[in-house]
């Protein structure tokens, strides 16, 4: 996966740092959610990050329980843009346990709410995530029409690390 999650997030190689984010971002959640009217943003924000760190060091199933619980908030809050991370982060992770179909079904409909809320840089994210998902399957036609696409917008909106990984999956 490629998109919020393995393009933008780190692998960690040190346990400990791996963990004392997951600690500090936890006692953020305690925090905030035991607010009488937490701001959605921030859990949102919050819920995506420890997803991110879970699916960093292949704990699959908690990064789905963390992409699942940022959907539901960003659905309840109204938060479209973090719908898209949401689902974009949910067909990472299932990319990652190789469940094709549900992952395109993800992607899909990521894509649909990125370009509905105008969020190019996320629309480009998973128009990559696509790409490498037909790349993996060994599908190049297909991957190069995402990934050439993934780059025009990269470009555009001055992405490098989205230009760089789509550069990466034309030159295979």
């Amino acid at each position: 996966m490629r998109g919020e999650m393995a393009g933008g997030s780190e692998r960690y190689t040190n346990f400990e740092e791996w963990e004392r984010k997951l600690r500090l971002y936890w006692g953020l959640v305690d925090e905030y959610e035991a607010l009488d009217n937490p701001p959605a943003d921030t859990l949102l924000d919050l819920y995506a990050k420890i997803g991110e760190l879970y699916y960093a060091v292949s704990q699959y199933r908690q990064a789905l329980d963390w992409s699942e619980k940022l959907l539901e908030l960003a659905k309840r809050s109204g938060e479209r843009r973090f719908q898209g991370v949401a689902l974009d982060n949910l067909g990472g992770v299932y990319a990652a346990l190789g469940e094709k179909r549900r992952t395109l079904e993800f992607y899909e409909a990521a894509l649909a709410i990125r370009r509905e809320v105008g969020d190019r840089a996320g629309e480009g994210t998973t128009l990559n995530n696509i790409g490498w998902l037909y790349l993996n399957e060994g599908d190049k036609a297909q991957a190069r029409v995402y990934l050439e696409q993934a780059l025009a917008i990269a470009e555009a909106v001055e992405y490098s690390e989205l230009a760089a990984a789509a550069r990466n999956g034309l030159a295979r």
